[in-house]
């Protein structure tokens, strides 16, 4: 969908509207009325040309929409939102979450469009939920709204395997994105699938776990203590053999607590009979309840990249917004070696242990509360996730501007970007300001690289587990969004990001640029994603024509900000191109004659080593010395000479513009070549056609008026 920010294909001017004229309507003759036909029909074929070309570049520019309902993941770039009927317009966009004040459904504008940033890190300002917020923000939100209790743990599809402890189960920490940060999906790049990060950024994480302290418990302890006892069974008086005899002898027994008790034990015999027993009693007895309670957790997070970390401490009192995020500043630069971003999380849970102690009298069979003991335990669980990444700083790549001031008020830019070969070594540019000068926008116009960010809803489903059900459970997750890096365009451009006072667009017209090392192909979205892509192509020069003011500053796909600098400041002056015919000396006449070309500047300043393209001579090109002299051989009757004017593409101290002149060889002239040879030169053609437009004009106001 291409709006009134974007610049079509091949748009190279955009021209100041000029104020519309009154109408007068009167009416016209049959002849009137012939000679207006005849306009209306040239002006209607011009017209018509016009239109099939602007309907071209539209449908070009125009992906196509899918065609099923999902909802995208979000709209948020500087393209024009009113033609989605999305009110508020402008710069503006919406998150597709929460479209609101919308009359499109979710789902319609999800079918409508699938828009990227330029940087990870976008300056629109979307409302949502009646308040603006960033993209960032909104990631941040999104990652908010998860809820965790002390006994559930809820993890995304994806996330790393969880861990147990005593205490603590299923417990992991998910890298959920960073803000300088995006993978990129370049295929056959060595940084496929990895994720370029910048030196400063944030990196979001989300840590879960969940609490399954012992259930309540009693124990019961009997203290006993044993006597042995000799029972004597004595003889019968009678001597009488079936005479049995029972003997019963009470034992006391001292309680814990000072009690006596006492306890019986007997035995059976005939006598004479000695007896021995043994007798037990409880004295006492200890039971405690023991009980256990939450009492304290902290996470430990730690952001490690190569040999340097970054730590958080984090509480239940912390905010969910607050505690899911790490911030990393000057982080090592990868240098092209595959790094490892590691997240880790020391979960550290205290839990409070209440023992309330109870004594058993057994003199009256009842317990009683003595005291209760309060003591602590403590438990401990490392977990981590990790990702490949390669952190390019903004100065790995080195970017400087040519500025070349010509006739009329124009500017050319030669813009030249140095750096490493591959991705996984060089920052990769995002767009360059152009400073407009006598523009009420400053910034109207910028030079956009190839590279787009756009976002994927990552993690819509997750599971989750609590100490009442440990199996675990499907459930949503909140819609996080990972961002990701390709190619939007084969090259870079300049685009109109807002009104404009100024009447020339700046345009591109010639590059350098290779296909970014590995990259055959252009990256590969799902059918449902309304996105276009191209294959990732690294760019050296730019040269822009009609730059409408100098570059001021230079963005990262990242957000930072890349250092510019200005060469220099050349200026362009006209070039002068003269002849003169040498003809054969004498005793050589059947020898073709010579041409003596000098190219000069408006002072007279000699040009020494251009190129001059000829056409009719036997040489197709020549090249001056160092008086500005180049000699070339007549192979027809005429020689036209033209220098091209110097190229952007090299390094002057003054560019001088292109000229041309044509030679007649001595001879060879007749009244057509000479007429031809005539109205060939600049002024004298316009001469000749400002003569036919007169005559043109004074023939139909004739006829009109006859």
């Amino acid at each position: 969908m291409t709006s009134r920010f974007d610049t079509p294909a091949g748009d190279q001017d955009n021209p100041r509207p000029s104020d519309e004229p009154s109408l007068t309507i009167t009416r016209a003759t049959p002849r009137q009325f012939s000679s207006l036909f005849v306009a209306f029909l040239l002006l209607s074929s011009v017209c018509f040309s016009t239109i099939a070309v602007v309907a071209t570049n539209e449908s070009n520019s125009t992906a196509q929409p899918p065609v099923d309902g999902n909802a995208r993941v979000f709209v948020a770039s500087d393209r024009d939102t009113e033609a989605l009927g999305i009110p508020g317009g402008g710069r503006g966009g919406i998150l597709l979450q929460y479209v609101v004040e919308a009359n499109a459904s979710t789902e319609n504008l999800s079918r409508a469009v699938d828009t990227y940033t330029l940087t990870t890190n976008p300056e629109t300002r979307v409302r949502i939920d009646g308040s603006p917020r960033t993209l960032q923000e909104y990631r941040l939100d999104q990652l908010a709204r998860v809820e965790r209790t002390n006994s559930t743990s809820r993890w995304p599809a994806s996330a790393p395997d969880r861990e147990d402890s005593l205490f603590i189960k299923d417990g992991f920490i998910a890298y959920m994105g960073a803000t300088s940060a995006a993978e990129v999906n370049a295929p056959g790049a060595e940084t496929n699938g990895t994720y370029l990060m910048g030196p400063d950024g944030r990196i979001l994480e989300y840590v879960d776990y969940r609490v399954a302290l012992p259930e309540p418990n009693t124990t019961t302890r009997y203290v006993r203590e044993t006597k042995d006892v000799t029972l004597n069974i004595p003889a019968p008086e009678d001597n009488s053999s079936d005479d049995v005899q029972t003997v019963t002898k009470t034992v006391e027994f001292e309680t814990l607590d000072g009690h006596t008790i006492t306890r019986t034990v007997s035995a059976t015999g005939r006598g004479p009979l000695t007896v021995n027993r043994s007798v037990t009693a409880v004295v006492g007895g200890y039971r405690t309840n023991t009980t256990y309670d939450l009492a304290s957790q902290r996470v430990e997070r730690n952001l490690s990249i190569d040999d340097q970390t970054w730590s958080k401490h984090t509480t239940p009192e912390t905010s969910a917004r607050e505690a899911r995020y790490i911030d990393y500043a000057n982080a090592p630069p990868s240098d092209g070696e595959r790094q490892r971003l590691e997240l880790q999380a020391t979960i550290n849970v205290t839990a409070e242990v209440t023992t309330d102690h109870y004594f058993y009298h057994p003199h009256n069979d009842t317990w009683t509360y003595t005291h209760t003991e309060v003591n602590a335990t403590y438990d401990e669980l490392t977990v981590t996730d990790d990702r490949p990444a390669h952190v390019v700083p903004p100065d790995s790549v080195s970017i400087s501007q040519r500025v070349i001031e010509e006739p009329h008020d124009r500017r050319s830019i030669v813009l030249s970007i140095e750096g490493p070969e591959h991705l996984s070594e060089r920052a990769l540019w995002s767009w360059a300001a152009l400073n407009v000068e006598g523009d009420s926008n400053a910034n109207a116009q910028r030079l956009t690289n190839v590279w787009q960010v756009y976002g994927v809803r990552q993690y819509r489903w997750g599971e989750t587990t609590s100490n009442w059900d440990t199996d675990p459970q499907r459930t949503e997750f909140p819609p996080t969004l990972a961002l990701r890096l390709t190619a939007r365009q084969p090259s870079p451009s300049v685009e109109a990001v807002g009104e404009t006072d100024v009447y020339r667009h700046g345009r591109v017209t010639d590059l350098r640029q290779r296909t970014v090392p590995g990259v055959s192909n252009r990256a590969t979205l799902a059918e449902n994603v309304n996105l276009t892509t191209a294959t990732a192509n690294q760019t050296s020069r730019i040269v822009i024509r009609d730059a409408p003011g100098q570059i001021t500053s230079v963005t990262s796909v990242f957000g930072d900000e890349i250092p510019v600098s200005t060469t220099e400041v050349t200026s362009m002056e006209d070039s002068s191109l003269t002849y003169t015919v040498i003809p054969p000396e004498e005793g050589e006449e059947n020898e073709p004659p010579e041409l003596r070309l000098r190219l000069t500047g408006p002072d007279g300043t000699p040009l020494p080593d251009r190129k001059l393209i000829l056409t009719g001579a036997v040489e197709s090109s020549v090249t001056t010395n160092d008086n500005g002299v180049a000699y070339a051989t007549f192979d027809s009757a005429t020689i036209t000479a033209r220098f091209p004017g110097d190229p952007y593409t090299e390094n002057h101290d003054i560019y001088y513009s292109s000229s041309h002149t044509t030679a007649i060889s001595p001879g060879n002239g007749s009244l057509i070549v000479d007429l031809w040879t005539f109205f060939l030169q600049p002024v004298q053609a316009a001469l000749l056609s400002l003569a036919v437009s007169v005559g043109l004009l004074v023939g139909v106001g004739w006829y009109t008026i006859k």
